[in-house]
């Protein structure tokens, strides 16, 4: 009768810990998670270890076993989002868009960088939004000398405009027909690299220099403070009705305080970094990660200075561009900020 009882011991043992694993699992055996926070020395490569540590710690309780990791930018980690060696990705609004419509650098199929796995071709409609993170912002930042108050102003001047495939140089080529520019208007558009920006400006190489960055950025407020500059509203009725018809480009301030050049916020555009990851994840895995982002989102805050103004509102709704994933939405509508 011992040994029998034993026997069973171990049997009952067996299932409850089978019971309690991730399907296609076992105990010993954790689901992977897999999140890429973005190149190196992007904050989100930081939040994105944070969040790993945070879903780590609970481990026993829902068996994910969470790694986070960098990759060569928001494209590549596009191309290698599917859902088996990589589960989320933060990458920019405007890029998921294009992802999820197989535009740009997703129209056609080829060789994904840095991996022997070939990249799909065409629209993606398995993407899926996680939540929004920080707001990569517009910033025109000028010479005070030089007579530039409004976007509009900037026609006939010497602007550098970015190098191609800069954030910075997306943007402009975005707004620039709908305020009616184009590179004829100036009389320089340079492609100096952001590093190469504030010389420029302060030595009067240029009269405007251009970033797309999460603010504070260290290189505008290098830039602020190089020379006595002034940062250039970006707004009117072109930049509202580019807003309406473009879903990843939204309508933002530059807060003030954080910059020389702007004791008060200035407004401007931006695109929303975005957590995506593909309709294949499980949505158990999805909803334990987001529930450790919302959970713990004052430490999230305090991982850099561009999270500061995370909150709820905004991440479940700004720059949402594809659908949510199940995962998410089970989420949300538990905290009844979606029905």
């Amino acid at each position: 009768m011992p040994k029998r009882l034993s026997l069973l011991s171990v049997a009952f043992a067996l299932a409850a810990a089978a019971a309690g694993a991730a399907p296609g699992t076992s105990a010993a055996d954790p689901q992977k998670l897999v999140l890429a926070g973005g190149a190196k020395a992007d904050p989100g490569v930081a939040l994105a270890t944070l969040l790993c540590q945070i879903v780590n710690q609970q481990q026993k309780r829902h068996n994910l076993a969470c790694e986070s990791k960098e990759t060569e930018g928001g494209i590549a980690a596009l191309q290698s989002l599917d859902g088996e060696e990589l589960h989320v990705a933060f990458v920019r609004a405007d890029w998921l868009a294009q992802a999820a419509e197989g535009t740009g650098p997703f129209r056609d199929r080829g060789p994904v960088r840095g991996s022997s796995r070939e990249r799909r071709g065409g629209p993606n409609e398995e993407l899926r939004a996680l939540f929004s993170l920080q707001i990569e912002a517009f910033v025109v930042l000028t010479r005070a000398d030089a007579g530039i108050k409004t976007a509009a102003d900037l026609k006939t001047k010497r602007v550098n405009i970015g190098p191609p495939g800069s954030g910075a140089r997306i943007m402009f080529d975005l707004l620039a027909p709908a305020l009616g520019w184009t590179v004829r208007d100036f009389a320089v558009a340079s492609e100096l690299k952001a590093a190469d920006q504030a010389s420029a400006l302060c030595r009067g190489r240029v009269d405007a220099v251009l970033y797309l960055a999460a603010s504070p950025d260290a290189s505008v407020r290098a830039a602020a403070q190089a020379c006595d500059t002034a940062i250039v509203p970006v707004a009117g009725r072109e930049i509202d009705a580019l807003d309406k018809e473009t879903r990843f480009l939204l309508r933002t301030g530059i807060p003030g305080g954080l910059y020389k050049s702007a004791p008060r916020e200035v407004p401007s555009v931006g695109f929303t970094v975005v957590a995506a990851s593909t309709s294949k994840v499980d949505a158990r895995a999805v909803y334990e990660l987001v529930k450790a982002a919302f959970d713990n989102l004052q430490r999230l805050q305090r991982v850099d200075p561009v999270f500061a103004r995370l909150e709820p509102r905004r991440m479940t709704g700004d720059g949402l561009v594809v659908p949510l994933h199940e995962g998410a939405a089970r989420f949300y509508r538990e905290r009844g900020w979606i029905k």
